[in-house]
């Protein structure tokens, strides 16, 4: 018998470990707040060529999505703050 079970001299015959491999991220839960969509279907309203997937990765939070909408417009993102919060 050997000292390390999964240890084997060369030559033997090869052995395959199966290991559960561990979720890196666990999931994120499936419901959001209301206010984050109601501010980001704002937020698309008056701005429609934003990029929706930019919108949903701030969140739903408005400052966030200020900064986002600031590029595009001469608007301060406190201005838009104001304009796409509840």
């Amino acid at each position: 018998m050997f000292r390390f079970a999964r240890l084997r001299p060369a030559g033997s015959r090869k052995v395959s470990v199966i290991v559960p491999f561990p979720r890196l991220h666990p999931g994120m839960p499936h419901g959001r707040p209301e206010s984050a969509d109601r501010v980001e279907r704002r937020a698309m309203a008056m701005w429609p060529r934003l990029n929706h997937k930019a919108l949903h990765r701030c969140h739903g939070n408005a400052a966030r999505i200020a900064v986002q909408v600031a590029r595009r417009t001469k608007m301060t993102p406190k201005a838009i703050e104001k304009l796409i919060s509840d």
